[in-house]
């Protein structure tokens, strides 16, 4: 009797102490700020609401900053660039990105509106570029470029893109007549996925635009991209190496491309983990 009141009493006093404890809190962590790879010492702060970025701001130049718009069901519908640099106004918008989706919610065109000037005075933002997205088992498979001229959509060329596994495997650009300019084949750590939709849900909108279709192995694909083969028509190939890394939760920190001439970053992101 006295053994079972003391397997009791044990039980009792192992139960009291583990209620006790706290649980142990799940460290989390939110992107804080973001350089592109155009300035190395250009790092944007960010805006927050309802877990979705809008606005980046210059931590350099508070003037310099990019507006997001969203609409009732979340999709990114407008993206506005500001600077004063011209000396014309930081309320100024420089430039302007409109975004279509269609029933499905997939992005079918964007539109990029840019700013006029004549003697330093600004005129007004009108179209520049067009571009329509075509889709294949949920992935891009074509994004066909128009550019303005006096009000007319002049057709500039188009990409096609191929997947395997979730990842762009291959694309290639041409040109107005249809012949191939530049293709690319992408190579992915197949063991290991970016996750970087978690902290940049709008950004590859801009980069399928503004910043070049290599980019869209980074962002768009699944896995993580260790290189890529660039080829442009009339020079050889060129290869390009990738290098991601990440913080002790698994954040992507940077990922900075290598070529046998250069090395530059193509993200660096800051958080702010708690």
């Amino acid at each position: 009797m006295r053994t079972n009141m003391r397997i009791i009493l044990f039980l009792l006093i192992v139960l009291t102490i583990f209620s006790c404890e706290k649980p142990t809190e799940e460290l989390t962590c939110e992107i804080n700020t973001i350089n592109f790879d155009n300035d190395p010492n250009e790092f944007f702060k960010l805006k927050k609401e309802n877990n979705k970025i809008v606005e980046l701001i210059s931590a350099k130049d508070p003037t310099t900053k990019r507006v997001y718009t969203f609409n009732d069901v979340e999709q990114l519908v407008l993206r506005e660039d500001f600077t004063n640099i011209d000396n014309l106004g930081e309320d100024l918008v420089r430039s302007r990105y409109e975004y279509e989706y269609d029933i499905s919610g997939d992005l079918v065109k964007t539109t990029m509106y840019s700013q006029s000037y004549s003697g330093g005075v600004a005129l007004g933002l009108g179209p520049a570029s067009f571009y329509f997205f075509e889709y294949t088992s949920g992935h891009v498979s074509k994004i066909k470029s128009y550019s303005d001229f006096n009000g007319t959509s002049i057709y500039q060329g188009e990409t096609v893109f191929t997947w395997a596994n979730d990842d762009l495997v291959f694309l290639n650009q041409m040109s107005q007549t249809g012949q191939s300019e530049i293709s690319i084949k992408f190579t992915y750590d197949l063991n290991t996925e970016s996750k970087i939709d978690s902290i940049a849900k709008n950004f590859y909108l801009e980069e399928l635009v503004d910043r070049g279709h290599a980019l869209a192995g980074i962002r768009r694909s699944k896995h993580v991209l260790t290189s890529a083969i660039q080829k442009w028509v009339g020079s050889p190939e060129e290869v390009i190496n990738y290098v991601t890394r990440f913080n002790k939760k698994g954040y992507i920190t940077s990922i900075q491309e290598k070529t046998s001439i250069e090395s530059n970053y193509v993200f660096r992101f800051d958080y702010l983990c708690k």
